[in-house]
């Protein structure tokens, strides 16, 4: 889990939209990748992830009020004993009225 800072300006009306950099590295590997505000799930998605770095989205519709309050939890389920992935970067971004605001982004 990633908790992530208060956006530079106050987001617009919009999605907020979750982007994980992922691929497996040993094994067959879903990724469960959730947006929380609080305790609260706003959010999730169920992927199955290649060989190969790709970017995997989350797309929450709007609805979020307390943009300091969110964090990304990602979860992986291998298909066998020694599967394994790797993360590469996450971001978040918020609707920002003219373009997009990133919140919070996590490299590896």
């Amino acid at each position: 889990e990633v908790g992530l800072s208060d956006p530079a300006t106050a987001p617009g009306i919009g999605n907020t939209v979750v982007t994980v950099r992922a691929k497996e590295s040993a094994g067959q590997i879903d990724l469960n990748i959730e947006l929380y505000e609080g305790v609260t799930l706003q959010g999730s998605t169920f992927v199955s992830i290649t060989s190969l770095f790709a970017d995997y989205t989350l797309t929450v519709a709007s609805g979020i009020s307390n943009f300091n309050n969110l964090s990304v939890m990602i979860t992986a389920f291998g298909s066998a004993v020694g599967s394994r992935c790797r993360v590469s970067w996450i971001k978040v971004d918020v609707p920002d009225g003219d373009s997009s605001n990133c919140v919070f982004f996590a490299g590896d």
